[in-house]
């Protein structure tokens, strides 16, 4: 998958050797490692609320812009707390999903109560022998919480990832990324990676899975994609790769809206939906496009919700 109007070959040689960020991620993560480790996990979630509403109050990055962007999206809606807050929660959520990470590499590894809810839907399309992707929704801790959950339950997943999923993506800066993608692979069967110049590849081996009645995860994109498809969101758009529908069709698994949300400070919900269904007689690109924006108006389901653990503000 390739940003839109731009191969990954070209992102490739505009990637910069070290990002300024790269220092300061070094260090904050070095910080949080005690608080990981030696902490209480009961303590995480008040620590981190306390720090995401002291950096916000001391308005340190581009706190503002991230204001206006909630107020915008969410500021007229009933019951939702004001843009401040969310903004504030979302850097405590951005904090915390930190140090579950970095718990895992303590002995013991981190272990919250993780429900899987609607894996009938999983067992349905498994047992229907035609595959089937889960279509993971960008809330902030899905990353970690949906593989750790479903393997749990049982399941061998394998998974679509990127060469940039991690802290950074400099070329130097994506040796962190082992920070995220060594806890994850604990629970994978397989994760394919998507560098620069194997998206065909890939996508024949996530087919060639797929016929073989396998489990895949992809996570929802918004700026990776050869397609992308635009739908209304929260009064105004997103924008998502069209892969994981494409593929459903190509394949003929079915494709799941799956979402984390968390519920108390060692309790998360894996919640897995009925499948994205295409609808009849349309042309492929149309059914694709349907498909997505479907999806699109279950994100914003979820979303309307629990706003401060929609991982995309940032």
């Amino acid at each position: 998958m390739t940003g839109a109007g731009r191969s990954d070959t070209s992102i490739q040689r505009r990637r910069p050797l070290l990002d300024w960020q790269d220092p300061a991620v070094v260090a904050w993560l070095a910080t949080l490692l005690p608080l990981s480790w030696l902490t209480p996990q009961r303590l995480w979630t008040p620590l981190c609320v306390l720090a995401g509403r002291a950096m916000t109050r001391l308005a340190l990055g581009p706190t503002a812009s991230r204001i206006e962007t909630v107020r915008q999206r969410c500021g007229d809606r009933d019951g939702l707390p004001a843009p401040d807050v969310t903004v504030a929660r979302s850097r405590a959520g951005r904090m915390e999903r930190h140090l579950q990470y970095l718990r895992e590499f303590r002995p013991g590894g981190w272990n919250p109560r993780i429900e899987l809810t609607g894996r009938e839907h999983i067992d349905r399309a498994l047992e229907s022998g035609t595959g089937c992707i889960v279509w993971v929704g960008p809330m902030m801790y899905a990353f970690l919480v949906a593989k750790k959950g479903l393997h749990g339950a049982g399941y061998s997943l394998t998974h679509l990832s990127h060469t940039d999923h991690g802290v950074s993506e400099s070329r130097l800066g994506r040796r962190m990324n082992a920070i995220r993608t060594i806890p994850e692979e604990r629970y994978l069967a397989e994760r394919l990676v998507m560098t620069d110049g194997s998206e065909l590849r890939r996508t024949r081996e996530l087919y060639d899975r797929l016929r073989a009645n396998a489990l895949v995860s992809i996570t929802a994109e918004t700026t990776l994609g050869a397609r992308q498809v635009t739908g209304p969101f929260l009064g105004g758009t997103m924008r998502l790769a069209t892969g994981a529908p494409s593929l459903s069709l190509a394949s003929g698994a079915v494709v799941l809206p799956t979402f984390v949300i968390k519920r108390t400070h060692d309790h998360f919900e894996v919640i897995v939906e009925p499948a994205l269904a295409a609808p009849p007689s349309s042309s492929r690109h149309e059914a694709v496009d349907a498909m997505v924006r479907r999806y699109i108006e279950r994100i914003e389901h979820h979303v309307t919700r629990h706003p401060e653990q929609y991982a995309n503000w940032w």
